[in-house]
């Protein structure tokens, strides 16, 4: 992957500027016929760069910055909860690539807890309901984590505690601006 990134560096302004032209009419386009589309597309972008980012900078791991749940949560208020379940852990795996996840137990309940938040994230849209759904499921995630994962538990809480301040944020601040925009 690294290796593409390296090969756009050596491509010429022109072919640079026709990409970003090009990127940015699609983006428009988007964002004039297919908003829920183009906002989903955003966040998924922007979920990726962070992963990318994280991967490059492994102490980042442990301050809870991710979209992948902001971004499950906006596939199912935009598109319904079968849509999220399959898009958020699709999501997950794709960030779990990028950002260099060397693998454990951990997967066992994280997977299965990305495809209830999707289906969850269909229906509800109350945004302290959203934010209660969340906490829940981290909750479980520390719970399951110390007693199938103990090694783990400590970067796990840290991370935790984090990951529940950034989704609150995003969420009273932006679930709303983005749902209302649509």
């Amino acid at each position: 992957m690294l290796n593409k990134i390296l090969e756009l560096a050596r491509m010429s302004l022109k072919t640079k500027a026709i990409l970003v032209g090009v990127t940015c009419l699609i983006l428009l386009i988007l964002f004039l016929t297919q908003k829920p589309m183009f906002f989903l597309l955003l966040v998924t972008a922007v979920s990726i760069v962070i992963s990318v980012i994280i991967g490059f900078f492994s102490p980042l791991k442990v301050i809870g910055v991710e979209l992948v749940t902001f971004s499950t949560i906006i596939a199912g208020s935009f598109f319904g909860s079968a849509f999220a379940a399959v898009f958020g852990v699709c999501l997950l795996v794709i960030h779990l690539i990028v950002s260099r996840y060397t693998g454990g137990p951990y997967l066992v309940w994280t997977i299965p807890s990305y495809i209830v938040l999707g289906i969850l994230s269909g229906f509800l849209t109350d945004v302290r309901l959203l934010i209660a759904m969340v906490v829940g499921i981290i909750v479980l995630d520390n719970i399951f984590t110390l007693v199938f994962y103990k090694e783990n538990y400590m970067k796990t809480l840290i991370f935790s505690v984090g990951n529940i301040a950034f989704n609150v944020i995003l969420l009273l601040n932006m679930y709303g601006l983005v749902t209302g925009l649509v």
